[in-house]
Protein backbone atom coordinates (compact mmCIF):
# COMPACT_ATOMS: atom_id res chain seq x y z
CA UNK A 1 0.00 0.00 0.00
CA UNK A 2 1.23 3.43 -1.14
CA UNK A 3 0.71 5.78 1.74
CA UNK A 4 1.55 9.21 1.72
CA UNK A 5 3.91 10.26 4.10
CA UNK A 6 1.94 13.25 5.92
CA UNK A 7 -0.81 10.24 6.32
CA UNK A 8 2.02 7.89 7.63
CA UNK A 9 2.79 10.56 10.42
CA UNK A 10 -0.84 10.92 11.22
CA UNK A 11 -1.14 7.29 11.33
CA UNK A 12 2.08 7.22 13.50
CA UNK A 13 0.56 9.85 16.22
CA UNK A 14 -2.57 8.49 16.59
CA UNK A 15 -1.06 5.24 17.23
CA UNK A 16 1.19 7.00 20.11
CA UNK A 17 -1.76 8.85 21.06
CA UNK A 18 -3.43 5.94 22.08
CA UNK A 19 -6.32 7.05 20.18
CA UNK A 20 -6.00 3.35 17.97
CA UNK A 21 -4.55 0.31 19.58
CA UNK A 22 -3.65 -0.72 15.63
CA UNK A 23 -3.04 0.62 12.23
CA UNK A 24 -6.12 -1.99 12.04
CA UNK A 25 -8.48 -0.23 14.50
CA UNK A 26 -7.71 2.87 12.60
CA UNK A 27 -8.73 1.86 9.39
CA UNK A 28 -11.62 0.43 10.28
CA UNK A 29 -12.74 3.56 11.75
CA UNK A 30 -11.86 5.60 8.79
CA UNK A 31 -13.67 3.44 6.51
CA UNK A 32 -16.68 3.43 8.91
CA UNK A 33 -16.76 7.07 8.65
CA UNK A 34 -16.21 7.26 4.70
CA UNK A 35 -18.93 4.49 4.43
CA UNK A 36 -21.41 6.33 6.80
CA UNK A 37 -20.71 9.99 4.63
CA UNK A 38 -21.40 8.23 1.39
CA UNK A 39 -24.58 7.13 2.76
CA UNK A 40 -25.53 10.72 4.18
CA UNK A 41 -24.41 11.88 0.91
CA UNK A 42 -27.12 9.49 -0.64
CA UNK A 43 -30.06 9.73 1.64
CA UNK A 44 -29.91 13.20 1.31
CA UNK A 45 -29.68 13.07 -2.72
CA UNK A 46 -32.55 10.96 -1.88
CA UNK A 47 -34.67 13.37 -0.20
CA UNK A 48 -34.26 16.11 -2.58
CA UNK A 49 -35.68 13.64 -4.84
CA UNK A 50 -38.76 13.29 -2.47
CA UNK A 51 -39.22 16.64 -2.29
CA UNK A 52 -38.93 16.87 -5.58
CA UNK A 53 -41.72 14.66 -6.32
CA UNK A 54 -43.70 16.38 -3.82
CA UNK A 55 -43.93 19.26 -5.72
CA UNK A 56 -44.87 18.04 -8.66
CA UNK A 57 -41.38 17.98 -10.81
CA UNK A 58 -41.46 14.98 -12.07
CA UNK A 59 -42.83 12.52 -14.79
CA UNK A 60 -45.00 9.51 -14.53
CA UNK A 61 -44.07 6.44 -16.80
CA UNK A 62 -46.53 3.61 -16.33
CA UNK A 63 -45.17 1.25 -19.47
CA UNK A 64 -42.18 -0.17 -20.80
CA UNK A 65 -42.90 1.29 -23.90
CA UNK A 66 -43.06 5.28 -22.29
CA UNK A 67 -39.43 4.09 -20.39
CA UNK A 68 -38.41 3.69 -23.67
CA UNK A 69 -39.86 6.25 -25.11
CA UNK A 70 -38.57 8.87 -22.23
CA UNK A 71 -34.97 7.57 -22.34
CA UNK A 72 -35.20 7.62 -26.25
CA UNK A 73 -35.55 11.77 -25.70
CA UNK A 74 -33.06 12.09 -23.79
CA UNK A 75 -30.48 10.43 -26.39
CA UNK A 76 -31.76 12.54 -29.04
CA UNK A 77 -30.99 15.46 -26.31
CA UNK A 78 -34.66 16.51 -25.74
CA UNK A 79 -35.28 17.48 -22.58
CA UNK A 80 -37.74 15.07 -20.53
CA UNK A 81 -41.62 15.56 -20.41
CA UNK A 82 -42.89 18.52 -18.54
CA UNK A 83 -45.98 18.04 -17.34
CA UNK A 84 -46.49 17.09 -13.92
CA UNK A 85 -47.20 12.93 -12.46
CA UNK A 86 -51.14 12.20 -12.50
Amino acid sequence: MNVPQDLQQFVGQQLLLGNYESVDDLIVDALTLLRDKRQAELFAEIDIGRQQIERGECVSLETEDEVREFFAEIKRGRTARSEPAA
